[in-house]
This record gives structure tokens, sequence and C-alpha cells, in this order.
């Protein structure tokens, strides 16, 4: 089955679509409920183990630790930054994302869709050269799923913790 799977940016596009319908409930969800409740240390410890949990292959969940806590250490060492999270040193990349952007006062849905495209042309640009598709299909992809993915972002400003980690049993087991 899986050697059929995403020949064409017909099914890049179904892959995306459905990646959006799951990602409110994800690592967009987490970004969500740590801006919220940023000031709020206990709630984002216990965001922290719903993240660890919800993330069940260790590639994945490894992956997004050591990019949170680069991504703090990166703070620590800029000129200029007066935000200090060394508190969440050890957490999730958009559980940190979510505080920092809090912390900075960037409005919530604008970072909430800086994440979701970055990741979104992640998965394009991934797709383009494991696929093989060209660069024009991969890019046209990536541009028609920007409402998607503001529908996305506006279904996960309605989100809670129990939210956190609903759907997406398909994704984990491709």
């Amino acid at each position: 089955v899986l050697e059929e799977w995403k020949k064409s940016p017909d099914d890049l596009e179904k892959y995306i679509t459905g990646f959006l319908h799951s990602f409110p409930y994800q690592d967009l969800g987490m970004m969500h409920l740590a801006y919220e409740n940023s000031e709020d240390k206990n709630y984002i410890m216990r965001l922290d183990e719903t993240a660890g949990a919800m993330k069940i292959p260790q590639e994945v969940r490894n992956g997004s630790l050591r990019m949170g806590k680069r991504f703090v250490k990166a703070l620590e060492k800029m000129d200029g930054n007066e935000i200090d999270m060394s508190w969440y040193s050890n957490g999730f990349h958009p559980i940190a994302l979510g505080i920092y952007g809090k912390k900075c006062g960037i409005d919530e849905e604008q970072l909430l869709i800086m994440y979701g495209y970055g990741t979104l042309s992640a998965i394009v640009n991934n797709a383009v050269k494991l696929v093989p598709l060209s660069q024009m299909e991969g890019q046209r992809v990536l541009h028609d799923s920007f409402e998607n993915l503001k529908k996305a972002v506006k279904k996960t400003l309605t989100i809670t913790l129990d939210d956190i980690g609903v759907s997406a049993i398909a994704n984990e087991i491709h």
C-alpha cells in the first residue's frame, strides 16, 4: 500500500489536507496552549508531559526536544535578549516557541500561521526531493494549502489541553 502512496501532486495535496485536519491537535495546539498559558509554569509542565505522551515515535519526540533545547540555548546567547526561558531548557520545540512568542508580544494567530507555514514548507520540500515532484508542483501545492492552514489555525484557537493528541493515528502508522 505504501508503495502507491504520494506519487503525484494530488497525493501530496491530499496528505497536506489530512495533516492540516490533525495539526491543531498536535504541535500547533501545543504552541497555542503554551502561548495562552505562558505565565503558568505548572500548566506548561502538564502540557510538556502531554506532549511527551503524544509524540509516540521516539525519533519525533527526541527531535522536538532537541530543537526546543537548541532554541532556548540560542536565545540565551543572543545579545539583547531579555527573555529568560532557562526554566524550560529541556522542553518541546512548539511549546518553547509559544512561550517565547507570547513574551515577545507576537500576535498569536500570526505566530501559528508562521509556524504552520514553516512546517508545510518542510513537508513539501521533503516531498519534492523524495517523491520526486518538480519544485513548481511543490510550490503550487504549498500555495494552495494556505487557506486550509488559516482554517487549521482558527480551529487551533478553540482547543484545550484535553484535545491534544486526539487525532492522527494514521500519520503515526505511516
